[in-house]
């Protein structure tokens, strides 16, 4: 994803260390991504940071397993 426009693009392999969006930006891959991850931690209004990714969390044969939240506990 641009961290300047929001644009996603497509999949590219790791040896591609920049790349350039539509919108005219050139990115290095690295410094890009540590953009999108700032900006995540940061959307979420209530301080603990946006969650990226699906929590997940594997059963004893090894079944994904969706974690739930957990109630929050009281001040």
């Amino acid at each position: 994803m641009c961290s300047d426009c929001g644009r996603l693009g497509d999949k590219l392999p790791l040896n591609v260390r920049s790349w350039t969006c539509p919108c005219g930006v050139t990115h290095d891959r690295d410094v890009n991504a540590a953009k999108n991850i700032v900006a995540a931690g940061r959307a979420d209004s209530n301080g603990r940071g946006a969650q990226v990714r699906p929590a997940v969390t594997l059963a004893p044969r090894g079944e994904a397993v969706t974690r739930r939240k957990s109630a929050a506990k009281a001040a």
